[in-house]
């Protein structure tokens, strides 16, 4: 029996780990201050995971913008920048450092698996 539990538990395993690295959709709602320097046509703001763009907005009256992003397990690092008509853009923001946890649960399913013997 013991043999059959291991089995099973290195089987929940082997299928667990790839799902739980696997990438979730979220809804991440930024917000910030900004006003455009004089003499610069503001074009709209860029949102970045961890220095890699993810989300653009050509919104310029607002600060604040939506977007899902496809996250993982772990802490994630968020900033946003204001781009420019002229190509330019805005140095990062201050960083905004997120938590995602892992949502898989080994020992619930394992109780599903194994039952209630």
């Amino acid at each position: 029996m013991r043999k059959i539990l291991l089995l099973v538990f290195c089987l929940v395993l082997f299928f667990q780990i790839p799902l739980s690295l696997a990438s979730r959709i979220y809804n991440i709602k930024a917000e910030w201050q900004y006003s455009p320097p004089a003499g610069k046509t503001l074009s709209g703001f860029r949102l970045y995971k961890d220095r890699q763009k993810v989300c653009e907005s050509k919104v310029t009256n607002k600060n604040n913008m939506e977007c899902q992003v496809g996250v993982t397990p772990g802490e994630i690092t968020f900033t946003v920048t204001a781009y420019f008509s002229d190509g330019t853009e805005t140095a990062h923001s201050a960083p905004f450092v997120m938590e995602f946890l892992n949502h898989a649960h080994i020992p619930a399913m394992l109780q599903l698996l194994l039952g209630d013997d």
